[in-house]
Formats: structure tokens, C-alpha cells, sequence
């Protein structure tokens, strides 16, 4: 996915941005810094944001998501929580916590926002605790949002190859070729769909892409194992 880590969610900019539109005001012409200063010193769940976000600001990440848990526990059905709760899954990933992530992203989808790069972010991380079949799940639901989303394709072509779903992972591939004709992730999946596939002449192309771009010395076997399957050496190619 593209990594895949996303900008920060600034929870407060995007909610005084929302809440000056609504009253008229242009967000806009006003002063971050003084624009939303009362409603910090009046409002405990926009002060502990606010202390939340300066932590990120120093790298303070466990302290950040303290006062994250701290303002949501005032207002524990806030709709605006979704923001924050993704904000806490961003900090537990970049702290190592991925399990924590989990499930901090899943009580974000709770709130029924149908957030295709939060299922990438969830997907990411199940990955890296080798729960591929629910990462390919978390796919599947985001290509079902965003069917141009290039990375994701491309995990969830190749958990498919892998995993023995063929056509899964053709049409993948496919729909990369036509969307996505000149990246290297289309070559790679392509090249690797063929090759496990004893299409050896189709893999071939392909992979001599992949290794003009990333040398490798799987892709350098696969192709000549395949260049082999066809009778020719190597070294002809």
C-alpha cells in the first residue's frame, strides 16, 4: 500500500476548520494560533487534543496517546473520535505496537466511516503480525472503496497468488496492467503470476523488467527459470 504511512491527522485544524464554516466565519482568515485559544481554554476535550498534538510535536508518542484516551473518555460518542482514534493507531504502529494498532483501528471502523486508508493502515499491520488472511479481507474492503489504490492491488494479488486463489490474482494483476501499465509492481505481479503459472514466454518480459529496476536475486532465479523452460540459456536473454 503506498506506505504506505500517512500524513498526521492535525485534529484540531480540520475541526475549527468545520466548525468557523458552519458559523460563517472564514476558516481561512484567521490566525491558527489564536483562532481556536478560547475554545481550548473553555472546552477540556480540545485542550487535552491540543496537549495530545503537542507530544506528537516532541515525539512523545506514549504521552500523546494518553491525552488522546484522556479526551475520548470525555466524550466517548463523539463521531469526531474516529480522527483521534486513528491518530492513537498512527502512533502505536510508529511505536511497534501493531496489535494495539489493530484493534485501535478497528474501534475507529466502529464509528461506521467507510475510510478506505484506514483498512490500508489496519491491513499494514496485520501484515506485519503475518495475519495475511485478514490483511487480504481489509483489502479486499478497501479495493471496494478505492479501486485504484495501486499498492493494495498488489498485496492483495499477491496473498492470492500465493495462497493457490489464481484468478483472484490474474484479475489483480490485470487490472493493474490496464490501470497501472508502466509500474514496476505491475511487471512484478505479472511476472511472478506467469512464471508460477508455467506461462514461462509471458513471464519473461516482465521479469526482465522487474531486474532493470530492482536486481534482486529471486527475480534473477525466476527468470532463469523460466528462460530454462524454454530451452534457452540464461545468458541468451
Amino acid at each position: 500500500m503506498k506506505n504506505v504511512e500517512r500524513t498526521f491527522i492535525t485534529f484540531l485544524t480540520i475541526l475549527f476548520t468545520m466548525i468557523f464554516s458552519t458559523s460563517g466565519v472564514r476558516a481561512q482568515g484567521l490566525k491558527p494560533d489564536t483562532a481556536y485559544v478560547a475554545n481550548d481554554e473553555e472546552n477540556p476535550y480540545l485542550l487535552l487534543v491540543g496537549q495530545a498534538e503537542k507530544a506528537v510535536a516532541d515525539s512523545n508518542y506514549t504521552a500523546a496517546i494518553e491525552r488522546f484516551n484522556e479526551a475520548m473518555a470525555l466524550r466517548p460518542y463523539d463521531s469526531l473520535n474516529f480522527l483521534l482514534l486513528t491518530n492513537v493507531g498512527e502512533l502505536e504502529t510508529r511505536l511497534g505496537l501493531d496489535s494495539a494498532a489493530v484493534e485501535t483501528y478497528s474501534r475507529a471502523l466502529d464509528y461506521g466511516e467507510k475510510a478506505a486508508w484506514v483498512y490500508e493502515r489496519r491491513a499494514n499491520c496485520l501484515l506485519r503480525l503475518g495475519r495475511d488472511r485478514e490483511a487480504f479481507n481489509d483489502l479486499t474492503t478497501l479495493l471496494a472503496l478505492d479501486s485504484l489504490a495501486e499498492n493494495a492491488r498488489y498485496i492483495h494479488g499477491m496473498i492470492a497468488l500465493f495462497g493457490g486463489q489464481l484468478k483472484v490474482a490474474e484479475d489483480d494483476f490485470l487490472a493493474m496492467q490496464r490501470n497501472f501499465p508502466e509500474s514496476p509492481l505491475t511487471a512484478k505481479g505479472l511476472g511472478m503470476l506467469y512464471s508460477l503459472t508455467e506461462r514461462d514466454k509471458e513471464a519473461v518480459p516482465y521479469l526482465k523488467q522487474v531486474i532493470t529496476e530492482d536486481p534482486a536475486p529471486e527475480y534473477y532465479a525466476t527468470l532463469a527459470g523460466c528462460l530454462l523452460a524454454l530451452g534457452r540459456l540464461p545468458e541468451d536473454s
